[in-house]
């Protein structure tokens, strides 16, 4: 294994050890505690532990752990195991979690498996809440793991591939008529690799949020600098070191 794969595995361990303290246990319960119309905080409930997901609204991130919840008060929780889409996975036996990082190293989301050797359940943040969606296409027609359904850098992606409300790339909104991703500033196109408008800025200069020196940031329809391997943007002006 090369250093870079042996630093990443190092670093994700911590996170990626709690999936092992539920594993092959069958989900009983599941509540959310919603503020102010949000979902802040989703507990699934294995009995003897929890898994707790929490937004990190600052960020739009996730933070998550498992713990022993069996003494935590639910009277402010909402009882979410008989609503869609938890109830098709209710008895069903966690098999695995995957991490989803974002270019800037934080963790934007979790994909989850019960009772499938894929992953059929996505917990991301959008505005300050989490949101689930169901994840399905990943299988190809033999029952095996779509080799096609991959997220690139500058995210093309088969249309074959089907998942529904959910984050796609950067961490982005994806508008389900268009196919584009909202950045906030701007929709972006995966399939062209570039913005669908031209950058601005509410005070009108010549070139906005460009570098004169650096030719690559004079093309404003351009995704940072055409370089997604190292570079991110995170509202869609300009760019942030990755």
């Amino acid at each position: 294994m090369s250093d870079v794969k042996t630093e990443a595995a190092e670093a994700l361990y911590p996170l990626l050890s709690h999936f092992h303290k539920i594993e092959n246990q069958a989900l009983k319960a599941v509540w959310k505690f919603v503020d102010a119309g949000l979902i802040e905080r989703i507990v699934l409930d294995f009995g003897k532990v929890s898994l707790l997901v929490d937004a990190d609204s600052e960020y739009d991130t996730i933070n998550f752990v498992v713990k022993d919840c069996t003494r935590v008060r639910r009277t402010e929780y909402i009882n979410a195991t008989r609503l869609d889409p938890w109830k098709s996975f209710i008895d069903k036996p966690f098999v695995w979690g995957w991490v989803i990082i974002n270019q800037q190293g934080y963790c934007d989301g979790l994909l989850l498996s019960f009772d499938s050797i894929a992953p059929n359940l996505i917990l991301n943040v959008i505005g300050s809440e989490i949101k689930v969606g169901i994840v399905t296409g990943l299988l190809d027609s033999h029952g095996s793991l779509n080799g096609n359904s991959r997220i690139g850098p500058f995210q093309s992606e088969p249309p074959s591939h089907k998942i529904i409300d959910l984050c796609k790339f950067s961490g982005k909104e994806r508008d389900a008529e268009t196919g584009l991703d909202y950045f906030g500033a701007r929709y972006y196109s995966g399939a062209q690799g570039r913005f669908m408008s031209p950058d601005w800025s509410e005070k009108p200069t010549p070139v906005p949020y460009a570098d004169l020196n650096d030719p690559q940031t004079l093309n404003l329809y351009a995704y940072v600098r055409n370089n997604p391997l190292a570079l991110t943007d995170p509202d869609g002006h300009g760019f942030w070191i990755g």
